[in-house]
């Protein structure tokens, strides 16, 4: 099975679009290393179901996840000791990271479900299988 690393990052409300743009147009240094399978990056729901935001007014932050999957938690280890993760974590730009900090969670993938026949999926909709970047 599959190791996920999720990189919880609490963003002040002014700094959301820009985190946003930023992971949009991210180095993408990631994508090419061994046993990296897909990224994602997670913004709060809007909604009754969501996380609180934490703080008031300026001060608030909202979490926002930043999902990593790989092959093996070596991989996602030899990653964080790499020059390219290096390289593309130094792109924070003239204003500063947008986020104001950081937590690191991991995790193995004990069990996991895919659809297991094609008419399962909606028509139309894209394929989940690995080989088209869905989840492991």
């Amino acid at each position: 099975m599959a190791f996920v690393a999720v990189n919880v990052l609490a963003v002040p409300r002014h700094a959301k679009r820009s985190l946003e743009e930023r992971f949009a147009a991210r180095a993408g240094e990631v994508d090419g290393r061994p046993g990296f399978q897909r990224f994602e990056l997670l913004r709060p729901a809007d909604d009754a179901h969501g996380p609180e935001p934490e703080g008031e007014g300026e001060e608030a932050t909202d979490r926002y996840l930043v999902m990593t999957w790989w092959d093996s938690e070596a991989d996602f280890r030899a990653w964080l000791d790499s020059e390219e993760f290096q390289r593309g974590h130094a792109r924070t730009g003239a204003q500063g990271p947008a986020a104001s900090g950081a937590q690191v969670w991991t995790f193995d993938v004990v069990t996991a479900r895919e659809p297991s026949e094609p008419s399962a999926r909606e028509p139309g909709s894209a394929s989940t299988d690995a080989t088209s970047g869905g989840h492991p």
